[in-house]
């Protein structure tokens, strides 16, 4: 295996609605990495829409920004703010979502272990999204 630096990640606008996803870190650009890392941008009132991944658990690393984490099944839920700094882990099969509540871009850095690209995680929504 050799060193790989992406500079430029892959933009993804379908893979999570209303939000700007960048793929730095995959199958596309590493062999076998085991991991699948890269970034998000969510508008002001952008949401992430509540979900749970079959396989891979969730890190993440909030660069800029103040989003409210939805965590947990509708009669366990949880608000959670999520700012600047902070860091999560969300363990896979774990419901969770997100939505910015500042007037200005939130971005983050997210990675997905155990997987090595978004396939294999196997997102499954628990509240749909809006259709385009």
């Amino acid at each position: 295996m050799k060193t790989v630096i992406v500079r430029e990640p892959r933009e993804d606008l379908q893979y999570a609605p209303s939000l700007v996803t960048g793929f730095g870190i995959n199958d596309e650009t590493v062999e076998n990495a085991g991991m699948v890392m890269g970034t998000s941008i969510m508008p002001p009132g952008g949401r992430n829409y509540r979900h749970y991944h079959v396989n891979g658990d969730l890190s993440m690393y909030k660069i800029k920004g103040r989003d409210k984490l939805l965590i947990g099944p509708d009669d366990d839920l949880q608000e959670l703010d999520f700012v600047e700094g902070d860091f999560v882990y969300i363990p896979r099969g774990e419901i969770h979502g997100a939505y910015n509540t500042l007037d200005e871009p939130g971005f983050l850095v997210f990675c997905y272990t155990g997987i090595n690209n978004v396939k294999e995680l196997q997102k499954v929504y628990v509240e749909e999204p809006p259709e385009d």
